[in-house]
């Protein structure tokens, strides 16, 4: 996507931090809205 790398890690732990707080690999709601809410880029 052609990212920065700050935006690219900050992703990355967006994403980490969701997927340990529960039981399963799977995001319990979209990336796309955890994103949105932390305001970073994901698009």
């Amino acid at each position: 996507r052609d990212l920065p790398l700050y935006d690219c890690g900050r992703l990355g732990v967006i994403a980490a931090a969701e997927v340990i707080s529960h039981f399963g690999a799977r995001p319990e709601t979209s990336l796309e809205a955890l994103t949105e809410s932390k305001n970073a880029r994901l698009k």
